[in-house]
């Protein structure tokens, strides 16, 4: 079964070790085909790495890998969900419907249905941990702003740069900012983040209450009001955090 390759025993002894956990030293060289040496070197590594874990009965899986099985299982049900759900969003309203999830201090698009008028690039702004101000003028940003004190504290240590001139040019109009979104469960911006484009975005919570992602509504600002659909992106994100 042993392909050779340094990876590929990697992902043999991390793949038996999922199957048939807990598992032997002894057993996990005998399915795996790979020298004792190797397997015992590979599998403590993963298991410093969280990967596996160590037990008096064997290998099992570790912490992180059961993490990482979590994720891929609830992503796939929340794809489920959101593909139908963001193309009534797109029918009804008429513009850009999209989710997006948090990971660290990034916010990554997961799924978009466009509109007529689908944004330039760039107009989806996803911000990245180096770019913290970028949250400022999105209504995405604004969501994960009023809702993970952790990155907000760490972007307060950073300046804030105006991407247009309607956007908010001082800490004290962004705090008043994030009390309203915490008040009224939504976050919408007109062209405070590219000129001609507005947004309008809700919180997506887990099961513990934790906001993980953001769901919501991009138009061009002459055919798009975003207040008036406030209602029903509340409603999409009261879906989407239903998904286990």
């Amino acid at each position: 079964m042993d392909d050779g390759t340094v990876t590929g025993r990697v992902l043999l002894v991390l793949a038996t070790v999922a199957r048939q956990g807990p598992i032997t030293l002894a057993r996990l060289t005998q399915v795996t085909g790979v020298p004792k040496p190797t397997v015992r070197r590979i599998a403590n590594d993963l298991a410093r790495r969280g990967m596996l874990a160590r037990t008096p009965e064997g290998y099992t899986a570790g912490t992180d890998l059961e993490r990482l099985a979590l994720r891929i299982t609830r992503d796939d049900a929340l794809r489920r969900t959101s593909g139908p759900l963001l193309l009534e969003l797109n029918r009804r309203t008429g513009q850009s419907a999209w989710l997006s999830l948090i990971d660290g201090d990034d916010v990554l698009m997961f799924d978009a249905v466009h509109g007529p008028l689908a944004p330039p690039n760039g107009a989806y702004p996803w911000p990245h941990a180096q770019k913290l101000e970028g949250y400022l003028g999105t209504a995405t940003g604004r969501i994960v702003l009023a809702h993970r004190p952790e990155i907000a504290e760490r972007f307060e240590r950073l300046p804030i740069r105006r991407a247009t001139p309607h956007a908010l040019s001082s800490r004290r109009q962004l705090a008043v900012e994030l009390r309203r979104v915490r008040d009224t469960g939504v976050a919408a911006e007109d062209e405070q983040f590219r000129l001609g484009w507005s947004c309008l975005a809700a919180p997506v919570r887990d099961a513990a209450g934790t906001v993980v992602g953001v769901v919501g509504l991009t138009g061009h600002t002459g055919a798009y009001t975003p207040g008036r659909h406030a209602p029903t992106i509340r409603l999409a994100a009261e879906r989407l955090s239903e998904v286990p």
